[in-house]
């Protein structure tokens, strides 16, 4: 089952192009999926397990969702497609009953025990990025920067723009369409499972500060999230040194600081998941439901934050 059924739902021909598809700024993800290195095993790994769940309870969906996949070549689109299937598969396995959005009219991805909304989404590299980045391999050079989160502009760095990417994730659809609701729980599920992602972010993001060879970095996920506007951050910095450069200041508040609909955040790294918890929610993901999240495969409790684990979620944000 698993990768194996999904394959069959492809005619030869199809698995030929993904097989013999051209590198762009990343590998075909279908062809990373089907005809995968040493290094995929991860994220193959989760893909199967979720795949499993979804041909054994919901196989229609799945067959509907390739059916409906005719951009076969858009990167875009199919990474889309299967983060939607890790999400699904992933939640199918914690035992929560988990309905799929149908239909035409926008809304959530999913529904949880018909009650909580969970929306879907595989965050990619910025276009810029992809674009320099395929050029870069077409014609190679000695040496390209690679800043999936987007290229920093005068006054800004690496880390200042990866958060603020990470802070804006589906705000346009927050604010335009219906995906979060506004009076009943919401999650934000963000996949991580790109190939783009794979030397870039680890799940020490998710702290708000970690070291690195005696040096200090700000967690860009933590900071997307819980971060404030004027928080310090931290790009090298050690305690025997002097700072090499004045520090960086947030400009902007982290998304749970904002009026957002968001009420917890799931995110699906290659071999870590963890869940965040909106300290501000007025309309909370119950602790039952929580409990049973934390059956999502790969949980570990280092980088989760929930009020039920840590106590005033809160005060804890702001002792850290």
């Amino acid at each position: 089952m698993g990768v194996t059924d999904l394959k069959e739902l492809f005619a030869f021909q199809d698995l030929e192009r993904f097989r013999t598809a051209s590198l762009k700024d990343r590998r075909h993800p279908l062809k990373r999926l089907f005809f995968p290195l040493d290094h995929d095993e991860a994220m193959v790994s989760n893909t199967n397990l979720a795949l499993d769940w979804i041909f054994k309870l919901d196989p229609k969906w799945i067959k509907t969702k390739v059916r409906d996949l005719v951009a076969l070549d858009n990167f875009e689109a199919v990474s889309s497609f299967l983060g939607e299937v890790s999400a699904y598969g992933l939640l199918l396995s914690t035992g929560l009953r988990i309905k799929p959005h149908r239909g035409k009219e926008s809304g959530p991805d999913f529904l949880i025990d018909d009650c909580v909304c969970v929306e879907v989404h595989a965050k990619q590299s910025e276009p810029a990025e992809r674009l320099a980045l395929q050029r870069h391999y077409e014609s190679p050079k000695a040496f390209h920067p690679n800043s999936p989160f987007g290229a920093p502009s005068a006054g800004d760095s690496v880390t200042t723009v990866a958060i603020q990417k990470v802070a804006q994730i589906k705000q346009k659809e927050e604010q335009k369409k219906n995906q979060f609701s506004p009076t009943s729980p919401s999650i934000l599920w963000i996949d991580f499972q790109d190939e783009t992602w794979q030397l870039i972010l680890g799940p020490e993001s998710a702290l708000p500060v970690n070291l690195w060879n005696d040096e200090y970095y700000s967690g860009v996920l933590w900071y997307g999230f819980y971060g404030w506007k004027g928080a310090p951050i931290f790009e090298g910095e050690t305690k025997l040194q002097r700072p090499r450069r004045a520090v960086a200041r947030m400009q902007h508040n982290g998304r749970f600081r904002n009026n957002t609909n968001i009420d917890a955040v799931i995110v699906l790294l290659m071999q870590y998941t963890f869940l965040f918890e909106n300290p501000l929610s007025s309309k909370p993901v119950s602790p039952t439901i929580m409990e049973k999240l934390l059956r999502l495969p790969n949980v570990d409790a280092t980088w989760t934050l929930l009020n039920e684990s840590v106590g005033d979620l809160s005060q804890r944000i702001e002792k850290e």
